[in-house]
């Protein structure tokens, strides 16, 4: 019986850091990156701002 609730926390835990490591306020990009970025979008319309950003996607 402890190794079952042993094993429920393991998964909890497992849940709750996979959902940290993958929701949105991960900063995916470095900050070479950015800058790069935003290099290359400067003055440019939305749509291929969005293609630039299509091409850094992780």
């Amino acid at each position: 019986m402890p190794v079952l609730i042993l094993l429920g926390f393991l998964v909890v835990w497992i849940i709750v850091s996979s959902h940290k490591a993958c929701s949105k306020n991960t900063h995916p990009y470095s900050h070479d990156e950015l800058e790069q970025m935003l290099e290359q979008m400067v003055g440019k319309s939305e749509k291929d701002c969005k293609k630039i950003l299509k091409h850094y996607k992780k």
